[in-house]
């Protein structure tokens, strides 16, 4: 089991650096992606929710640490989760969090 909780910790640490730098290199083709997923109204929130659940889902699923600092990464995937349930039972809520991405507040 710790073989696979390690590898687990080993994708979610390739996958915060490149979106994090993604995310301060490229902030706006970040805004125009969810520009983009907010036109498309539920069905962009679903397919938002599709991504946020991928990713929660491999943590929870394999990397069940519940003890020391893996404990973090475990609350981390049931936060992604929570994300995704709230895209797919309340749309309309994760709709309007979409909403609040603009240009203008690309850095907030």
């Amino acid at each position: 089991m710790f073989e696979l909780a390690r590898a687990v910790e080993i994708y979610a640490s390739v996958h915060f650096a490149i979106m994090g730098l993604s995310h301060l290199f490229r902030p706006l083709a970040w805004v125009q992606l969810f520009t983009l997923l907010r036109a498309q109204g539920t069905p962009g929130v679903f397919a938002h929710g599709f991504l946020s659940l991928f990713f929660g889902a491999m943590i929870v699923a394999f990397h069940n640490v519940w003890s020391g600092p893996g404990t973090a990464l475990t609350v981390v995937g049931w936060l992604y989760v929570a994300k995704s349930t709230a895209c797919f039972l309340a749309p309309n809520f994760q709709l309007a969090s979409l909403g609040r991405v603009s240009n203008d507040r690309k850095w907030v």
